[in-house]
């Protein structure tokens, strides 16, 4: 009797012990699949937009935008050179604005008065962040980090969910589609704490790369923006990017 009741403690006590082997086998297996289920999607978004090959090949982005706000017609012109350098103008009744201007390492923008601003630490920091390929290329080697949170639909397209965390912190979720693997929508917060949310469509290649022609954004209030030209690879001189003083 003893002896029986022996074994089946022990028994009992190896089948705990198999429970529990088993729960971190299917715990480890799980992240594993998800790890390589993203690595999958992130792989087949970078062919989707062109390939990887395409996207170095690009050294500079010049982008012309209109939009309408609260009744007034906005022309957007966003100059982007490697490495890391972006300059984005607005031209409203005759009128240019700079909204922001980086030159890879410091950055400064017009402020109301019509003078100038310099950015912030945090700001340039934010900025040198941003590099000229985007997030999604040899993200792991930026320090990023991609986690699938399932599916949702959005618009009726059905798109995985991912939560994208920089390396300097902000978190982001981006929506793409499962059958083209397209970014269609993203959410984010800014500086101030406030949400946006950014709807991407009707995705036209330019040189072999793949950008979205019509973009939404939601901020307080619903902007649409088209854009009216992409131009790769034009000639842009470093100096437009540099600080012009107080």
């Amino acid at each position: 009797m003893l002896c029986y009741q022996w074994n089946k403690r022990v028994r009992t006590n190896n089948n705990k012990k198999m429970r529990t082997v088993l729960s971190i086998i299917f715990t480890l297996s799980f992240f594993v699949a998800q790890a390589q289920n993203v690595e999958s999607i992130v792989a087949k978004h970078i062919e989707s937009v062109g390939g990887a090959e395409k996207l170095k090949a690009i050294k500079s982005k010049v982008r012309t935008m209109s939009m309408s706000v609260q009744g007034q017609d906005i022309t957007m012109v966003s100059y982007e050179k490697r490495q890391n350098k972006v300059k984005v103008v607005m031209e409203v009744q005759g009128m240019e604005f700079v909204t922001n201007c980086f030159d890879g390492k410091t950055g400064w923008r017009m402020n109301q008065m019509g003078g100038t601003d310099k950015y912030s630490d945090k700001e340039n920091k934010e900025s040198a962040a941003n590099t000229f390929d985007g997030i999604w290329t040899s993200y792991k080697e930026k320090g990023h980090t991609i986690k699938l949170a399932g599916k949702e639909k959005i618009e009726g397209k059905e798109c995985y969910k991912l939560e994208v965390t920089r390396k300097d912190g902000p978190t982001r979720t981006v929506f793409m589609g499962t059958d083209d693997y397209m970014i269609v929508k993203t959410i984010s917060t800014n500086s101030a704490g406030a949400t946006i949310v950014r709807y991407m469509s009707d995705y036209k290649a330019v040189s072999g790369v793949k950008f979205p022609h019509k973009m939404k954004v939601e901020a307080g209030q619903t902007i649409e923006i088209s854009v009216t030209s992409i131009k790769i690879n034009e000639k842009i001189d470093d100096k437009i990017f540099a600080y012009p003083g107080e």
